[in-house]
Formats: C-alpha cells, structure tokens, sequence
C-alpha cells in the first residue's frame, strides 16, 4: 500500500468566482459566469456564452497562470510552505485554448505550429510546480470536452 495522502488546501479561479469559497458560493446560487466575451485574441467567443475569467491577463502561458492562482491559494489554505514532497494535481481541458485559437485562425488548415509543443495539457502542471518549487509527483487530468479525447 502507498503512502497516505491528504487534500490540506483548496484553490479554484473560475468565471464563476476567484476563489474556492466565491466559486462555491456561486454554484450554490446557480450562477455559472458564461457571457459573450469580446477579446480580440478569441474572436470567436463573441458568437457563444465563454466561462473565461475577467480581467486577468498575465504574460505567457494563461492556462499555467490560472493554475498558479489557485495552487497558491490552495497551498495558503493548508499552511504549507515547505514543499519538498508536495505534489500537484491539476484538471485542465488544453495547455493554451488562447494561443491553439490564435494560430488556428491565423495558419488555417496548415501543418501544426511550433507553438503546440507548450500546449501539451501536462505542461501546466510542470510550469506550476517550477514557479512554487513542489518536488512530488505531478499529474494533469483532462476535463471537459478534452476528456473523451483521453480516455
């Protein structure tokens, strides 16, 4: 049998909410955070209600930055600060739906970009765990649409 494991800390960002608890606070009302979004680098979000977080534009990788949010948030929650042995489980349906979308609309139907090598769905987890400095195991687990795809 392995080692016990515990869940010390939750951490979520969301349309819905910036936090684990207004996330939940959220969904105990019905709220869900989908509007139509107009942002130049997503055109097509314009067309149909997007769960996509406001107001929040960090540089490089959004996905990784998402993550890194609620990673710390998660980590504040459980008092942790020492993280050697941590490890880091993250739900993610892409590794950059922002840049997949920009390149697919600029190159068309031509062969993939280069830029598709930083999307890989585990990379965020690897991104997050550099950034805090966690040193166990790390795993990405597909959600949403992406999870059929997976299994």
């Amino acid at each position: 049998m392995g080692r016990p494991l515990a869940i010390t800390g939750l951490g979520a960002i969301s349309a819905a909410g910036r936090s684990a608890e207004s996330l939940s606070a959220a969904l105990a009302t019905g709220a869900d955070g989908l509007r139509l979004v107009t942002d130049p680098a997503l055109p097509l979000t314009a067309s149909f209600p997007t769960g996509a977080v406001r107001d929040f534009h960090p540089p490089g990788s959004r996905n990784a930055a998402l993550a890194l949010v609620a990673a710390r948030e998660a980590l504040a929650a459980a008092g942790l600060s020492n993280l050697a042995g941590v490890g880091l489980a993250i739900g993610s349906c892409t590794g950059g739906m922002r840049e997949s979308e920009a390149c697919y609309l600029s190159r068309g139907s031509q062969e993939p970009a280069p830029v598709f090598t930083h999307h890989l769905i585990g990379r965020i987890a690897d991104q997050v765990a550099q950034e805090l400095g966690t040193t166990g195991p790390l795993t990405t687990h597909a959600e949403a649409c992406a999870s059929a795809a997976c299994a």
